[in-house]
């Protein structure tokens, strides 16, 4: 809208004014090596604001897909909860008739009605089903899948359940006996029609036929969200009750349709969900909670981030160098015209008239540098598209689904990325257009200097009430305690009072450095407020914010004080005396253009800052990921997980009499888990919305925790640290081994720092006394605590120790059934990776266990991390386009401004060769410096970064050197290149033909 509002207005301007349109106009055509590279270095902004919405929309098509073939019709699944702990992986309870019954469509259409919620949807299908994850096994091979998700539905039901039936449906009901297979677990599986699959029941394993291979659409492809699941095995109501021990009234799962479309039925899920909620409340059975998941939401709005979000704000540094480099062209422009625009003024057009001159030139380009960034950045959208394919390609196997994203875009997407380029670019050129129709017309015909005193009211009023903002904000913003305005408002204030020194009697020099220097100083500890760190942990604009801040300050302070620098080039000159006219010049120049100087040191800075803190974040995380690695699993190598339909059935004898294994194995360590209840502790006090799902407490109900039991050989063997240990152990290892000899000790897991980051515990420490409940028995236990384990520097855990821990022997004192079995390994050195790997799935996927490796693990994070950093820095090296053609931009314009010196350099006996290498002397410094100052604000910034995100101190702060001397190397190079055919041009200037240019 505001763009069209904008093309209307100037096109209208345009028809009115055709004198002014033409010598706007002109000089596009006149200087098109010119035009194109302002075309050029203008449509970047708008080829990565293109790209990174490209890429949003490509995410957003991924969910909405895996909404389809996951869920379809399936809006909300209402499901039994109770506690659910992480790793649990216990089947979801049966329920009755009675429940089923209450949640008819009648039933759900009559409470949303009475809801009277204006946004609440109608209900076209309601459908309940048994539903597992169950082992799966291809009878005959060794192939199987340690978790398939079986569904068992009434068919009948299932072809009246939405408004358009499953395709699924449209097929006769699998008889007894006979299932139809999802494509993903046929081909995870090898097996086609015909085939007999062996599925592990509750009770008892059973076999069924492949009826037929089916697409993943809808009830075929039905998962649980975070699901490991293989595919979907669709199965016959008795086989189904058979598999799941059920009767033939119960249920325990059931799927509510929403009338509309896939996508279109998610309007009102929120009024439909709180309906469901409030008929299971009042007719539900007492004592029993029923969790209602608005499932199809949930995938498609927080199933997955919007990662074109974070490339959108990482290119905002290479959108504001844009800004910054057609700033600096318009007031070169205007320094070249300025002849040309002192005689239009003279012959009576007025200031509006050059103003409209200079935005007709602007509007030209910026509609021709909108259109093709837009398309452009559907290009780099195709490759980011590709590159983040490739990385998660890592995962595929693991999570056994398919994570490539589609390219995809809506067609509004390029009109409105062409929107913002066009708008962003047309401000920022009249606004300097502004400031150029400000000219003095006798200083401008006879090229004198600009007197400023001129409107200096004008300008103290607004320095005043730049201080005055700074001021107001930075006050209003510590007494509310706003991480934005605490780090705005200082830097507001002091640029506001930096202006206004610098109008004053007092050396421009010294108030500009101690301004930058406080800017850069200030942003860089701003992380030490609590608010901002705060705000750091929520918003991803204040990591765009606080580097524009370091930057800006760092190129103040560096650009009033580029002498310091060309002093030590000075003494360069002595040392080897023929370069000692070159630099001399070279560096008087852009230390008497200091805004211009300014504006190309930041395109430079601000790119390769990001570049520089995306290089350090990877290499900072690599080391973390190897001092971390003993963190993650007590120092194990891996494990067995079992199933949920019960432990591990002889497994030192599997591993024996698997030659692979038995050679790779040097000891393992079994340890089993069972539920308990922590009277003392209320569960919903103890809820949060980080961390995984822990499901809807019955109201009055403890704390439902894991007690996880050890032997010996882990308590002898264990490398996790303790934050806090009883005083009368004097290393963690004798707290650990004291667990052994006294059964009365427990361990904690982290949680119980009470910080809440990942799961609601309470703050419990070594000495204090915790009070176990066996929820079979009632009976309750109260143990003393040994220690805490340390929370995993990284934020991540594997999750197999869980809970609060105690030695093997306490497992008597309990009589609940064990709900986790997990089998610890230990590898020889020899054993090799993927042959282990590769064993442990063969061997015990039909047992529905889940096996692990946490080299492997570790290893496919990092590759994706490694992978993805490559993309950002593929992607900011566009973005680096804006500083090499704002190098060359500027080349050239200093070229044909800066005749007259070159034509009396070339008159007083300077070389052709010298005045050429003068000035690709002064760029390649003056790009030489802007990436210093990237690198070395950008070194400053992945500091920071590494406090914030790093929680070790075993981990050490890493620069990569190598690295980026070959990124600096290259860019430095690109620039040298760019200012090689305006530095020909400048040594091909005849002295006389100079000597009489005139502007």
């Amino acid at each position: 809208m505001a763009a069209g509002l904008v093309i209307l207005l100037v096109g209208l301007s345009m028809l009115r004014q055709p004198a002014l349109r033409r010598i706007g106009i002109r000089n596009f055509s006149r200087r098109r090596w010119n035009a194109a590279l302002v075309v050029v270095g203008s449509m970047v902004g708008t080829a990565l604001i293109s790209g990174s919405l490209v890429l949003n929309d490509s995410t957003g098509r991924f969910q909405e897909t895996e909404a389809r073939e996951r869920l379809g019709e399936i809006d909300e699944v209402v499901q039994q909860s109770g506690q659910r702990l992480p790793g649990d992986r216990r089947p979801a309870p049966l329920f009755g008739e009675d429940v089923i019954s209450s949640i008819s469509p009648e039933s759900v259409r009559q409470a949303v009605d009475d809801s009277e919620d204006p946004e609440a949807a109608e209900v076209d299908g309601v459908l309940p089903a048994l539903v597992e994850e169950l082992p799966v096994e291809a009878k005959g091979t060794d192939e199987a899948s340690p978790a398939a998700t079986v569904v068992g539905v009434g068919w009948e039901e299932l072809g009246e359940f939405g408004s358009a039936s499953p395709g699924v449906a449209s097929r006769p009901a699998p008889e007894e006996g006979e299932a139809y297979v999802s494509s993903g677990l046929a081909g995870s599986l090898g097996v086609e029609e015909g085939d007999t699959l062996v599925v592990g029941g509750r009770e008892s394993e059973q076999e069924v036929e492949v009826a037929a291979v089916v697409p993943e659409r809808g009830i075929s492809g039905y998962r649980a969200q975070f699901s490991s699941s293989d595919g979907t095995l669709l199965v016959s109501g008795s086989d189904a009750r058979a598999l799941l021990d059920a009767s033939g009234d119960e249920a325990n799962t059931v799927f509510v349709s929403n009338e509309g479309g896939v996508i279109s039925g998610l309007e009102g899920s929120g009024a439909v969900a709180g309906a469901l909620r409030g008929i299971l409340s009042d007719s539900g059975p007492e004592d029993t909670q029923f969790q209602v998941t608005e499932s199809k939401q949930e995938t498609i709005e927080q199933g997955g981030f919007q990662i074109g979000d974070i490339f959108l704000m990482i290119s905002s540094f290479a959108i504001l160098a844009g800004i910054l480099l057609i700033v600096n062209i318009y007031v070169m422009l205007a320094e070249e015209r300025k002849g040309e625009l002192g005689i239009l003024r003279a012959v009576a057009l007025k200031r509006a008239g050059l103003v409209r001159v200079f935005t007709y030139e602007g509007f030209a380009y910026s509609l021709i540098a909108s259109v093709v960034g837009a398309i452009a950045g559907l290009g780099i959208a195709a490759l980011l598209v590709q590159g983040i394919n490739r990385a998660g390609s890592n995962f595929e196997d693991l999570l056994g689904q398919d994570l490539s994203i589609p390219f995809y875009f809506e067609p509004a997407t390029p009109f409105i990325a062409a929107s913002a380029g066009l708008l962003i670019t047309f401000f920022a050129v009249f606004g300097t257009s502004l400031r150029v129709s400000n000219l003095n017309i006798v200083a401008a015909i006879r090229s004198l200097p600009e007197e400023r005193s001129r409107g200096r009211r004008g300008r103290l009023l607004i320095q005043l009430a730049l201080l005055a903002a700074g001021l107001a904000t930075t006050v209003w913003g510590f007494s509310v305690q706003s991480g934005y305005a605490m780090l705005v408002g200082p830097v507001i204030a002091v640029a506001g009072l930096g202006f206004l020194l610098g109008s004053s009697p007092l050396p421009p020099r010294p108030v500009w450095s101690v301004v930058g220097g406080g800017v850069l100083l200030y942003a860089y500890f701003a992380n030490e407020l609590e608010a901002v760190t705060r705000a750091n942990e929520t918003e991803p604009a204040m990591f765009f914010i606080s580097g524009v801040c370091m930057v800006i300050g760092a190129v103040v302070l560096v650009t009033f004080n580029l002498g310091v620098i060309y002093s030590v080039l000075g003494l360069v000159a002595r040392v080897v005396s023929p370069l000692a006219p070159i630099l001399r010049i070279a560096v008087a120049h852009p230390a008497s253009s200091r805004a211009r100087t300014g504006f190309t040191l930041a395109m430079f800075a601000l790119v390769v800052y990001v570049v520089t803190l995306s290089a350090v974040f990877s290499e900072t995380q690599s080391r973390a990921t190897e001092s971390q690695r003993d963190s993650q699993l007590s120092g194990y190598d891996g494990g067995v997980q079992s199933g949920p339909l019960g432990g591990i059935e002889d497994f030192g004898g599997q591993v024996e009499n698997n030659s692979t294994l038995d050679g790779a194995i040097a000891g393992t360590a079994r340890i089993s888990a069972t539920l308990v209840t922590l009277p003392e502790y209320d569960a919903e006090e103890y809820q949060t919305e980080f961390g995984p799902s822990t499901g809807q407490p019955t109201p009055g109900a403890g704390v439902s925790e894991y007690l996880t039991f050890v032997p010996d050989e882990f308590l002898r063997n264990t490398t996790d640290e303790l934050s806090s240990r009883a005083p009368r152990f004097e290393t963690d290892r004798e707290a650990w081994r004291a667990l052994s000899e006294n059964p009365d000790l427990v361990m904690l897991t982290f949680p119980y720092d009470g910080s809440g980051d990942f799961q609601a515990r309470p703050e419990l420490g070594a000495g204090d006394e915790i009070t176990l409940q066996d929820p079979v028995t009632g009976e309750e236990t109260t143990k003393t605590v040994a220690g805490r384990i340390e929370s995993p520097p990284s934020g991540f855990s594997l999750g197999v120790i869980n809970g609060v821990i105690a030695s093997r022997e306490v497992a008597d004192q309990f009589e609940g059934p064990a709900t986790q079995e997990t089998y610890l390994l230990r590898l020889s050195d020899g054993a090799t990776l993927d042959g282990v790997t590769d064993a442990l799935e063969n061997q015990f996927a039909d047992e529905g266990a889940q096996t692990f490796l946490v080299d492997d693990l570790l290893g496919r994070g990092q590759a994706f991390l490694d992978t993805f950093i490559r993309i950002v820095q593929a992607f900011l090296a566009f973005g680096l386009i804006v500083g090499v053609a704002g190098l060359a931009v500027v080349s050239a314009r200093a070229v044909h401004e800066r005749r007259r010196d070159i034509g009396t350099l070339r008159a007083v006996g300077f070389k052709r060769r010298t005045v050429g290498w003068q000035f690709v002397v002064e760029n390649s410094l003056v790009s030489l410096v802007g990436l210093v100052i990237g690198m070395a604000v950008g070194a400053l910034g992945g500091y920071n970064l590494f406090e914030f995100v790093i929680d070790d101190p075993n981990v050490e702060y890493v620069f990569p050197w190598v690295q980026m001397a070959f990124i600096g190397g290259g860019i430095w190079l690109a620039s040298l290149v760019a200012t090689i055919v305006p530095a020909f041009r400048a040594s091909r200037v005849p002295p006389v033909e100079a000597l009489r240019y005139q502007g």
